[in-house]
């Protein structure tokens, strides 16, 4: 979360785009209307950004990745429409459609707008610093192909611009840094909810 979604989401934000994901949400307590605020999430936004790594798909640890992607490949099948987009992270596509069965084909297929496939990028940092490789991909590719989908103006955006934002003014609390006492979640993010306008979750 810290090295990646967090980033994202807050270089995001300052751009103007509305963002919410489920580290956001833990301030509803009762759980019925946690994973009915997550769906209306899912079926509100306008994109879905799928964080793709192996933790994704171990239900040992939790079901709610897959939860989450099921609910929005449900979405598409409903709305005859395309939704989500994958992020791999520590896992190519190939490796992800080979290894993950049914839901790792339907993300292959759906293509990338943004792979971060390094193993070391996967090692456990000290540091809040966020990996230079990362700060790169994010700049360069992920953000604008992020606006593209959206329908923004891509071509102004300057990724040093983009780096810059997010070495100056980016904190390894938020989205804590607005709710101190919320509790940091430990499972990897895997679904995250863009959106410009309406109520968005991830």
């Amino acid at each position: 979360r810290s090295q990646l979604v967090r980033p994202l989401a807050f270089v995001l934000e300052q751009m103007g785009v509305r963002v919410c994901y489920d580290e956001k949400l833990h301030l509803i307590t009762d759980q019925a209307q946690y994973e009915d605020a997550i769906a209306t999430g899912l079926y509100s936004c306008k994109l879905i950004l799928c964080v793709v790594s192996s933790d994704m798909f171990d239900v040992s640890q939790s079901d709610w990745p897959v939860r989450y992607l099921r609910t929005a490949v449900q979405r598409e099948s409903d709305e005859k429409m395309s939704v989500i987009a994958p992020i791999y992270f520590g896992v190519s596509p190939d490796e992800c459609k080979s290894k993950y069965g049914e839901l790792g084909s339907y993300l292959h297929n759906k293509g990338v707008i943004g792979s971060f496939s390094s193993p070391a990028l996967l090692q456990p940092r000290i540091s809040h610093e966020i990996e230079p490789t990362i700060l790169k991909e994010l700049a360069h590719t992920v953000v604008p192909n992020v606006l593209k989908l959206l329908s923004l103006p891509s071509s102004s955006v300057v990724a040093g611009e983009i780096e810059s934002t997010i070495r100056t003014k980016y904190s390894p609390h938020y989205p804590y840094q607005q709710f101190k006492e919320l509790p940091i979640v430990s499972q990897l993010l895997c679904v995250c909810v863009v959106h410009m306008k309406q109520h968005c979750i991830i």
